[in-house]
């Protein structure tokens, strides 16, 4: 059983370009009791995805972390429809789990995921 928490940050990027979406980055997480494995709760995420978009798929996923602090990333292609208009969007989800230190039954999963525009993610691969 898992409580979500409200996002607790969100962070937009003012692109000097006209462009259609703006790409954020949200932060949120949970207290878990149960026994789901990251990949159980980043399965969730893509199937909520699907609910609310045309098309949620899995690019990419990677184990990351250690066994004492488990770690996940993927990247998910989504089709969504905004304003009558099909868009194609990317989004690169993290997900990290803390152990109660007292009860090991008990988790915190923090979520951070990054979301832009196919586009806008193609156009700057390769800048840092």
């Amino acid at each position: 059983m898992a409580a979500t928490l409200p996002v607790a940050f969100i962070a937009l990027h003012p692109l000097p370009e006209r462009t259609d979406f703006t790409p954020n980055i949200t932060i949120s997480g949970e207290l878990r009791h149960d026994l789901a494995t990251l990949d159980d709760i980043a399965d969730g995420s893509i199937r909520r995805l699907g609910e609310t978009s045309e098309r949620a798929t899995l690019a990419r996923r990677t184990e990351v972390g250690t066994a004492k602090a488990p770690g996940l990333t993927q990247l998910v292609n989504i089709r969504h429809l905004m304003d009558g208009v099909e868009r194609d969007l990317i989004q690169c989800q993290v997900y990290l789990s803390m152990h109660d230190a007292e009860d090991s039954r008990r988790r915190a999963v923090v979520q951070v995921a990054v979301t832009a525009a196919a586009s806008q993610v193609a156009s700057r691969i390769g800048e840092s």
